[in-house]
């Protein structure tokens, strides 16, 4: 799982973004505006079938905006807002 926290998706190290074997991406900022919506371009690759990316935001947020769900939609990750879960004990299902 990949936590980048407040890190713009553009100051990951070559090292992380090379390395994608994760399964899962937690959305930078709750998935506000981001200075890089092309992560294709940064070195991001499609993540193939059963990834997904979980956006923490409450249920009167104005997040996640629509352009960093693009982005990271763009590559194929499943995109899940906690906003719509009252049990995260398992968001798949």
């Amino acid at each position: 799982m990949l936590f980048p926290g407040n890190y713009e998706y553009i100051q990951f190290p070559e090292s992380i973004i090379n390395n994608q074997n994760y399964d899962a991406l937690i959305v930078s900022y709750h998935g506000a505006e981001i200075e890089q919506s092309d992560l294709e371009s940064l070195g991001f690759k499609k993540s193939g079938t059963d990834k997904f990316a979980v956006v923490c935001v409450g249920k009167n947020n104005d997040y996640p905006k629509i352009d960093h769900l693009n982005s990271i939609e763009s590559l194929d990750f499943r995109v899940l807002e906690t906003r719509n879960y009252k049990d995260v004990s398992n968001p798949l299902h």
